[in-house]
């Protein structure tokens, strides 16, 4: 983030909230439908690698839970 969350308005917080929401979602969608089909490969083509990658965007996801966290934090210090 190139702004530090206090330098924010309350507004910009909220609606980073569900920009990051919405692109958490999307890309969970995305990343679980990935995860089934390279497990399923890697199983059927005894290519066990694939498992690996498949759990490689747990990560990415793990990064935009916390983010979506952080900002939750701020906003309920502002409103409180």
């Amino acid at each position: 983030m190139s702004k530090k969350l206090k330098d924010y308005s309350l507004e910009e917080l909220i609606q980073k909230k569900k920009k990051t929401t919405g692109v958490l979602l999307g890309f969970a969608v995305v990343m679980l439908v990935a995860s089934v089909t390279l497990i399923y490969l890697a199983i059927k083509q005894k290519n066990y690698a694939l498992i690996a990658v498949a759990c490689g965007g747990v990560t990415q996801i793990g990064l935009l839970m916390i983010q979506v966290g952080n900002l939750n934090k701020e906003i309920k210090s502002r409103v409180s």
